[in-house]
């Protein structure tokens, strides 16, 4: 059976993916501007950058999501700690 593991912290993401001996992870981007509802029938024109990092092994998926994330800063310490990143944006086009 599979199952998923969220994560809050990126450093306890790491510490997990070390110690399961995961390198391989994607990270997912969505990066633009969107229509959101802040107040009722009040809509405004926002900036999102969210991050999805995802990785997977033994029927697990572990998951880290960061709203409002600094992408490149992200991607960049990601990549620094040795990890392989497969890169995927899911911004809406």
């Amino acid at each position: 059976m599979q199952r998923e593991i969220l994560f809050d912290s990126i450093h306890e993401f790491i510490n997990t993916l070390r110690t399961n001996d995961i390198t391989k992870v994607a990270f997912t981007q969505i990066n633009e501007k969107r229509a959101r509802e802040v107040a009722p029938g009040t809509l405004q024109v926002v900036d999102v950058a969210i991050a999805e990092i995802l990785a997977y092994k033994d029927a697990t998926i572990y998951k880290y999501k960061s709203d409002n994330a600094d992408l490149p800063q992200l991607y960049a310490m990601l990549e620094g700690q040795g990890f392989e990143l497969i890169k995927r944006s899911r911004n809406i086009v």
